[in-house]
This record gives C-alpha cells, sequence and structure tokens, in this order.
C-alpha cells in the first residue's frame, strides 16, 4: 500500500475522530444526535480496519546474515563461504519446521502439505540488499505478497526455535537442554552448521526484524562454534519415540514454553512444546489427561542419561472408563 494511501488514511481517521468530539461537545441528547454519533463511530471503525489491514499488507520480514572474519575482505565473499553458511541456516529452519509441524498435528494425511507450506514460505525470502562488515546480506520476506495465514505464525515458531538455540549455546547444560528436545536430527543439522563455519574460519552475525518490527540478534564467533561442535560431540541422542502417559497437568510456563505433568508412582516429568500447544492445553491445568509426547533420551559420554519430553497434545481422562 503506497504511503500516499496511508497518509489519506490517517487524514480520514483524524477528521472522523474531530467530528465526533464536536459532534459529542453539543448540549443535545435528541435521537438526531445519537444516530450521527452512531455513523460517525461506524466510519471510525471502518477506517481504522482499513488501516490495520494496510499494516498487514505493509508487514516484512527480514534476517540480516553478516559473515566476518580475517580471511573475509569488505564487500566480498566467496561464493563457497556464503552458501555453505547461507545453507547451514537455511537446513536448521527446514529440520526445525518439520519437528514443529509434525509434533502440532495429530494427523498425518495433512502433515505433508502443512510442512510444504511452511518450509516453501521459510525459504521465500528474497536477498534485497548487501551491506560491508565484512560482507553482509539483507534476506526480506514481503508479508504483502503472500497469504496471510496461521502458517506464519509456525514460521515464526521456528525462527525463534533456532534463535533460542543459537542464545543459549554459551553453556553446556543451556545448549543440551534447549536442543535435545527437538530430537537427534536437530542435533546433526546444527553441529554440521557450525563446522561448516569452523572449516571456513568464518564468523556470523544473525538480526532478525519480524513483522512487528521486534528484533532479535545473535553472534557466532569461529571459537564459539568450536565449542559447540565439542559439547554435541560429547552426548549420544537417541531416535524420538512416540508416547502416551496418563497423569495430571500440574504445569504450562508460556514464556519458557515448558509443561509439568504430575504421574502416579513416577513423579513429575517435564518438558519443553511450542507456544500454539502450550496455550490450547491450558485449559486442562489440575486435570487428569492422556497426554501425547516425544521421548528421547540423551547420554553423555560419562554414561549419564537424561530423558526428555517434548508435549504434542493433552486429552482429558473420561473418568467414567
Amino acid at each position: 500500500m503506497p504511503i500516499s494511501s496511508n497518509n489519506s488514511l490517517l487524514k480520514k481517521i483524524k477528521q472522523t475522530e474531530d467530528e465526533i468530539q464536536n459532534v459529542m461537545a453539543l448540549e443535545d441528547s435528541s435521537l438526531i444526535k445519537r444516530t450521527v454519533l452512531l455513523q460517525l463511530n461506524s466510519r471510525l471503525a471502518q477506517l481504522q480496519q482499513q488501516m490495520d489491514l494496510c499494516k498487514q499488507l505493509e508487514a516484512k520480514e527480514t534476517i540480516k546474515l553478516r559473515i566476518y572474519g580475517a580471511n573475509i575482505k569488505t564487500g566480498k565473499i566467496s561464493s563457497k563461504v556464503f552458501l555453505s553458511v547461507l545453507n547451514g541456516f537455511q537446513s536448521m529452519t527446514d529440520i526445525m519446521a518439520e519437528y514443529i509441524v509434525r509434533t502440532s498435528m495429530s494427523k498425518d494425511g495433512k502433515i505433508n502439505n502443512e510442512l510444504k507450506s511452511v518450509t516453501a514460505n521459510l525459504s521465500d525470502f528474497q536477498i534485497v540488499d548487501t551491506f560491508a562488515g565484512s560482507f553482509g546480506v539483507v534476506l526480506e520476506k514481503d508479508y504483502g505478497q503472500i497469504a496471510i495465514n496461521a502458517n506464519v505464525s509456525k514460521e515464526n515458531q521456528v525462527i525463534d526455535a533456532v534463535f533460542n538455540i543459537v542464545e543459549n549455546s554459551e553453556d553446556v547444560d543451556s545448549l543440551i537442554e534447549t536442543i535435545v528436545p527437538y530430537g537427534k536430527r536437530t542435533v546433526q543439522h546444527y553441529k554440521a552448521w557450525m563446522e561448516s563455519i569452523i572449516d571456513n574460519d568464518a564468523n556470523i552475525e544473525l538480526n532478525w526484524i519480524d513483522p512487528s518490527a521486534s528484533s532479535r540478534k545473535v553472534n557466532v564467533r569461529s571459537e564459539m562454534a568450536n565449542y559447540i561442535v565439542t559439547t554435541l560431540s560429547s552426548i549420544d541422542v537417541s531416535e524420538d519415540e512416540d508416547v502416551e502417559l496418563i497423569g495430571i497437568l500440574t504445569g504450562v510456563n508460556i514464556r519458557k514454553k515448558t509443561f509439568e505433568l504430575s504421574i502416579e508412582d513416577v513423579g513429575v516429568i517435564k518438558g519443553k512444546s511450542n507456544l500454539e500447544t502450550l496455550i490450547t492445553v491450558s485449559n486442562h491445568l489440575s486435570k487428569r489427561v492422556i497426554a501425547q509426547l516425544t521421548k528421547n533420551t540423551v547420554c553423555s559420554r560419562d554414561g549419564i542419561e537424561q530423558t526428555n519430553y517434548y508435549l504434542k497434545n493433552t486429552h482429558l481422562v473420561d473418568e467414567k472408563d
């Protein structure tokens, strides 16, 4: 939507608001006054809806990828290094999209179609600019050019999950706790991405600006990539296993994206989930449920095992059964 159209809408909204104030200031309680106010408020609501739609259509999502290091000259980069780093990031979003879509849907028949939609939109970023320092590229997606649907929120969940992993990579326990619930393949893809950064002696900076204009920035230097690879090489993650457990849903933390389930003769188990699922299952708090979970086990070189759970859904237990 052109800026001139937005300015025109803003002008009409201001004029309508002024008219409403002028009418309300009249010392008159007649039917005519009430009718005029009703018409003006209706017009204002329609104008505001148009403005909201314009803002939605103008919404852009931007990822700025900066690659720098001793062997990377300002404004120049080999195609090998650039594609290696970019493909590593794309590989991470693809594997995270697969995990999030598969664990948020109950019917296998719909998974492939939705997964294709989400991954297609995630790969729909266009290179719109480059910048120095040492070499940077701006990837942008204009939501005015695609259908705005529920998958937009899943795409944000995917990028959010990738950023969470990178942000928690400087500490062994935080990294393992953050990445392992997403499964063995996610661990493998992240390790491969970090290895490509090491092989190319590069450092990267990612700056994500979502459609609401919120910004997040992460930085991975080559020495940090070494630390990540060492950490991930020291653990063995089992293949995912789908399980159902019966217990009382005792906790849901939307901010941390975690849950707690109290199981008789076992105790409390804790795990991760996505925001969409947690909001849905929060209606079952303090109730006895059948929890659908993805389970895996991480084993360190010291032989210490830890079981991880990822919540997919809950159903109330029929106490008559």
